[in-house]
């Protein structure tokens, strides 16, 4: 079964049949998540743990206007091409960019850029 069915009966409290469960069995979504990605092989690949990182890029329209979105999406993907090879592999990756990051991105440049995403790969490794 899809772990994300699990995961929503953990957090929302109801079954798949639809009734409530007891109020003390629900978990918090950060817990739920840590639960379900940590040694999970659904997510760790272990069909292929050598496999290449794969990225995914999440960039809201909070960012920009849909030639920002682009523009930044671009930027990351040259960015992740260059750490690719410093990234664990078997593993997948999504980056999801916040409002306020086409400015500096544009202002501070390239390596500016990259310093965030090795910053946050750290906090995921971690």
């Amino acid at each position: 079964m899809n772990p994300r069915l699990h995961m929503y009966y953990a957090v929302t409290g109801v079954n798949a049949l639809g009734k409530v469960i007891k109020a003390g069995q629900q978990s918090t979504r950060q817990e739920v998540l840590r639960l379900y990605t940590r040694d999970n092989r659904w997510f760790l690949r272990e069909d292929d743990p050598d496999g290449v990182p794969r990225l995914g890029l999440a960039v809201p329209r909070g960012v920009g206007s849909a030639v920002v979105r682009n523009r930044v999406k671009r930027q990351l993907r040259e960015t992740w091409q260059e750490l690719a090879e410093s990234v664990p592999h078997g593993r997948d990756y999504v980056l999801v960019a916040r409002a306020g990051i086409a400015e500096p991105a544009a202002t501070r440049g390239h390596a500016w850029l990259t310093a965030q995403v090795v910053e946050a790969l750290g906090k995921a490794a971690a």
